[in-house]
């Protein structure tokens, strides 16, 4: 299928080279605001007038960020920094978790998706050209059953080895397939048991994606460390790192970078984040939800496989030629859409109405019905 070019957007909608698209990818989940939020414009026009970038100083915009995160983060974690990516922030945890530990070990559960470099990559992606020694890789609960999981997570964390267990609750590039919060509570046993910290990576679930704050503010005790941020300046590349009580970041796991708290897009979370932080962004998810889950019910008699938290929405069709072909026919119908494999996800921004997104939905559903 070809990717249109973008040359334009608002709100819920882009413009391409195939005209105006209501926008279901929306940066892979990153724009959760919707395409040009006016109260982001303007942190953004006001802040590049005054300071593009300032190295490792300190700034108003940082502090603004660093403030508006902590309010949101669950209860017993602090913010430890912000960086230019999932991926980047994701090795700064690994870091301080081997250097606060004292061990090398990480392990990682298959086809989570936590980065794309050499090292974030190697935890999980089978495409990865390299793999650290240092990393295990168990299977995931599509797999075998979350008891023989954890049961596989008991004997890795029984060598010693270990400093990092990390877990992705939703795994948004492997079909949706999840953890339970019942599931979570026990590798965080585990975890504390062996001397492993437990790694929250909620890049794509965090910031209300899935309805709550972050999926793991359910659990009693939060994780020993948290990533997340896709969504954390509506497209403009950042992501935060948090971290328990009573961990601080050595110097030698390396703190900082040369993008990672830029002024810029610094002023753009911390406008981002307080336009998600009020009442109405979880009545907005549940909105969203409920409309999909109406507009896809045929499909719980026999249909294509839906997997799903809040806005973040996962088919598995039978094959990957039936799931391009969907894709392809919901484009020439107004509607873009992602995927890979034999899934298609669904991000919708809160831009989007909820009967915008039942009416693609329903389109899914003809689809479906019509190529049979």
């Amino acid at each position: 299928m070809r990717t249109p070019t973008v040359h334009q957007a608002d709100g819920a909608f882009v413009v391409t080279d195939d005209g105006r698209l209501l926008d279901l990818v929306n940066g892979f989940g990153a724009v959760f605001l919707g395409h040009g939020a006016a109260a982001v414009r303007e942190a953004v026009h006001a802040q590049v007038d005054k300071l593009w970038s300032a190295g490792r100083w300190p700034t108003q915009p940082l502090g603004d960020a660093l403030e508006a995160a902590a309010a949101l983060l669950p209860r017993g974690l602090r913010m430890a920094g912000l960086y230019s990516t999932g991926m980047e922030g994701m090795e700064f945890a690994l870091r301080v978790a081997a250097r606060c530990t004292g061990r090398p070990g990480v392990v990682a559960f298959a086809r989570s998706m936590h980065g794309k470099s050499a090292l974030t990559a190697g935890l999980a992606w089978p495409q990865a050209t390299m793999r650290p020694s240092t990393v295990q890789t168990l299977p995931f609960v599509d797999a075998e059953t979350p008891a023989q999981v954890l049961e596989r997570l008991a004997q890795a964390l029984s060598s010693g080895d270990v400093g990092a267990v990390v877990v992705e609750p939703m795994q948004g590039s492997n079909g949706g397939h999840s953890v339970d919060t019942a599931w979570l509570a026990g590798a965080q046993r585990l975890c504390r048991a062996h001397g492993a910290l437990l790694v929250a990576d909620e890049i794509l679930t965090g910031l209300f994606r899935t309805g709550p704050a972050f999926v793991t503010g359910a659990l009693e005790e939060p994780p020993d460390l948290l990533v997340f941020g896709k969504s954390m300046a509506n497209g403009l590349p950042v992501s935060g790192v948090a971290l328990a009580d009573p961990l601080e970041v050595p110097a030698s796991a390396l703190p900082g970078s040369t993008f990672a708290g830029n002024p810029v897009v610094a002023a753009a979370a911390a406008a981002t984040l307080r336009g998600l932080a009020v009442p109405r962004t979880p009545r907005a998810v549940e909105a969203l939800e409920a409309a999909w889950r109406d507009a896809l019910a045929p499909w719980a008699a026999g249909g294509p496989t839906v997997r799903s938290r809040g806005a973040l929405l996962l088919v598995e069709w039978a094959d990957e030629p039936r799931a391009r072909a969907a894709e392809a026919a919901m484009l020439r119908q107004g509607l873009w859409m992602s995927g890979s494999g034999r899934w298609t996800r669904l991000l919708p921004s809160l831009a989007c109405t909820p009967e915008q997104l039942h009416d693609a939905c329903r389109r899914l559903v003809r689809h479906a019905a019509e190529a049979c």
